[in-house]
This record gives structure tokens, C-alpha cells and sequence, in this order.
């Protein structure tokens, strides 16, 4: 974290300024609009997935929704590479990919190092 601030021109999320909480989540918002795959994307998506943690009922508020042109939706969630690790992060992953799961979408999780770290088809990691 550490590097917030607001994007402004954007066409993909509909041309409103988006704010970022990490340098991971800019670079990402420009990767969206300038992927041709993508449709819309947006931060303020309302979506809000329960899970829990040490037997705790917690919240969970995912990066992006994203649309693709085929139609198809998709939660993005952006990670730090340490991040990765952490319990929390699985917790919220495995509650994620279960939500996207009953809703018809896919999760993704970007990492700075892949772009679509899970569930990616090859073709697209060998971009």
C-alpha cells in the first residue's frame, strides 16, 4: 500500500476518475483499458463477498469487475507477491472463487509478476 491516488481519462470504466490504493492497482487499471478483451471495468462495483477468518465473519470488497467482449464476467483482485502468502488472502480467494462460482463469473487473481495469476488460459499468460 502506500501509493494512492486517482486515475482521470479512462474510457473502459465508463469515463469516471478511479482511485487506487497501490501502484499495482494503477498499473493494472491502465493493463484493463488498453486490453482489447476487455469490454468495462470498473472499482465501484458494490460487490461484497462474506468470509471467514479464525472463525471470524469478516467482509471482503474485490479490486475490479470486469467485463469481457465475449460477454463473460470476471472479479480481478490485485496482490503484492508477499501478499500472497498470507492466510487472509487465501481465505478471501477461496470465498471469492466460490461467490464467482454461484454467480457465473470467474475470479482472477494479478499479481506484478502474472497478470491473470489463476485460472488463465495459457494463451493469455504467453502474451
Amino acid at each position: 500500500m502506500g501509493y494512492e491516488g486517482k486515475l482521470e481519462g479512462l474510457k473502459k470504466n465508463g469515463g469516471k476518475p478511479e482511485k487506487f490504493q497501490s501502484l499495482i492497482e494503477r498499473n493494472y487499471m491502465l493493463t484493463l483499458e488498453e486490453n482489447p478483451e476487455v469490454r468495462v471495468w470498473t472499482k465501484n462495483h458494490g460487490i461484497q463477498i462474506v468470509y471467514y477468518f479464525l472463525l471470524t465473519r469478516h467482509h471482503y470488497w474485490p479490486d475490479f469487475f470486469v467485463e469481457l467482449v465475449d460477454g463473460s464476467k470476471e472479479i480481478h483482485e490485485t496482490k503484492g507477491e508477499g501478499l500472497m502468502y498470507w492466510l487472509t488472502t487465501h481465505a478471501k480467494r477461496e470465498a471469492a472463487e466460490k461467490w464467482c462460482k454461484e454467480h457465473g463469473y470467474k475470479y482472477r487473481m494479478v499479481t506484478p509478476s502474472k497478470r491473470w495469476f489463476y485460472e488463465q488460459p495459457q494463451e493469455r499468460i504467453n502474451r
